[in-house]
């Protein structure tokens, strides 16, 4: 908006917010342009509108770094998961930093709503909503609770599985039964015919 004397409103600080954001967690601006002298402001905000900004994740891994990595420089009292970096704040760090005012946090506020939910592993509000990503924020804050869950039902299916089993086993054991019953009631009745015909 600077660039093209536009408008600045609460959407440019939401912008800045955005770039600090990546330089925090990448320590490196999105943006290399050329020497501020080469381009004057009209050509600014063309290389603002049409420069595609690289997302964190991606731009870290050009690096060399990888999650590990990224995990040693949080430190250890980080909240933030590395993993995050290619999903939630990825996606915050794009929606912050839209070229188009329009298309960014209307608000500081809601930036950092969605970065505090990132940091508690809640699902962020300019993603998407989607069942998976739903499930899997909730598995994440939830892991215990979804550990426990997985293991009792692994135990209901292989106790389902047995009894299963064992209802077919009485089963087979009953027809056995019942078909030595017959083939005895069977030799009765023919030896019955025998002694009969003998006596004949």
């Amino acid at each position: 908006e600077q660039a093209n004397a536009g408008d600045v409103d609460t959407t440019t600080d939401v912008y800045a917010l955005g770039v600090i954001l990546y330089e925090l967690m990448t320590g490196s601006l999105p943006l290399t342009p050329p020497a501020a002298d080469q381009l004057d402001m009209h050509a600014w905000h063309h290389l603002l509108l049409t420069t595609r900004i690289e997302p964190m994740s991606q731009r870290l891994a050009s690096f060399g770094l990888g999650r590990k990595d990224v995990a040693r420089a949080l430190g250890p009292s980080s909240a933030i998961d590395p993993k995050s970096l290619v999903g939630d704040l990825d996606i915050i760090a794009h929606k912050a930093m839209a070229p188009e005012p329009d298309n960014r946090y209307r608000t500081v506020s809601e930036l950092a709503t969605d970065i505090e939910r990132t940091l508690t592993g809640e699902p962020i509000l300019a993603r998407p909503p989607s069942i998976g990503y739903l499930l899997g924020r909730v598995a994440r804050r939830h892991r215990g609770a979804v550990v426990g869950g997985a293991l009792l039902l692994v135990a209901v299916i292989i106790a389902g599985v047995v009894f299963a089993n064992l209802l077919t086993a009485k089963r087979l054991a009953d027809e056995e039964v019942v078909h030595a019953r017959e083939r005895a009631t069977s030799e009765e009745r023919h030896a019955a015919e025998r002694g009969a015909a003998a006596v004949l």
